[in-house]
């Protein structure tokens, strides 16, 4: 079976931004940059109600900003606030 290159573009603009980069880690493993993770928001039909949620998890970005909004900090957060000086 042939496959053209306008079908392969055609599938791959169905690809989510995280199936795009586990595509490419595997095509290319060891290029540079394609170790990490792909950083973003995206929203996919039957994950978390289709909110938006961080790349390759189920955590809803709704969350995340109501933690915020409370006040919650991660260590890494702490970190940098100490770093610049702040107390808060």
């Amino acid at each position: 079976m042939t496959v053209t290159l306008k079908e392969i573009q055609h599938e791959l603009a169905l690809f989510s931004d995280a199936e795009k980069a586990q595509l490419a880690r595997a095509l290319f493993p060891g290029l540079p940059g394609l170790t990490r993770g792909v950083a973003g928001v995206e929203k996919r039909p039957g994950v978390c109600g289709g909110d938006a949620c961080i790349v390759c998890t189920r955590i809803p970005v709704w969350a995340l900003e109501r933690r915020r909004r409370l006040g919650h900090v991660t260590p890494q957060q702490q970190s940098v606030r100490a770093m610049c000086g702040e107390t808060a």
